[in-house]
């Protein structure tokens, strides 16, 4: 099965790299709770334990960061328009530069790279729901579903 587009075959990517980058947060946040100091662990001390206050409902962004080479013509790039309605576009930067010439061939080499900012109107929790995963301009359509992360790629004894 080839997995590339025609377009890519044609004028081919040096460089492809994009990431999605899911963020959830609780809402919760760490407080001390005013105390005395502990007396030392060594004597049979107390440690004082921390109190967590919700200073607001859970929330989730997706940061998007891609980086594109490719020679005879421009890369194709992410649009920053999202495609899906639970996305809501925050910032978005995109880097353009001179397209350079390589010393021995007169084919122009062209670079860009961005990074978007989406906040969602209903959070993404990691490993209760599929994470979607990003599909490249020179993959055929659909071939991106390999790249998403089902909650059962987590697992709880990776990290002690």
């Amino acid at each position: 099965m080839n997995v590339f587009t025609q377009d890519a075959l044609a004028a081919p990517y040096d460089h492809f790299d994009c990431q999605e980058i899911w963020r959830y947060r609780s809402g919760l946040v760490q407080m001390p709770v005013a105390a005395g100091p502990m007396t030392p662990p060594t004597t049979g001390g107390v440690k004082t334990p921390c109190e967590f206050v919700r200073v607001h409902a859970p929330t989730s962004t997706l940061v998007v960061k891609f980086e594109a080479v490719r020679k005879g013509v421009p890369p194709v790039i992410p649009s920053p328009v999202p495609n899906d309605p639970n996305r809501v576009l925050l910032d978005a930067l995109v880097v353009t530069g001179v397209p350079a010439r390589l010393a021995d061939t007169s084919v122009p080499v062209f670079r860009t790279c961005g990074t978007y900012v989406y906040g969602l109107i209903a959070p993404l929790v990691p490993a209760s729901e599929v994470i979607p995963g990003p599909e490249g301009p020179y993959i055929v359509s659909g071939f991106a579903a390999s790249s998403q992360l089902d909650p059962s790629l987590f697992s709880s004894t990776i990290v002690g």
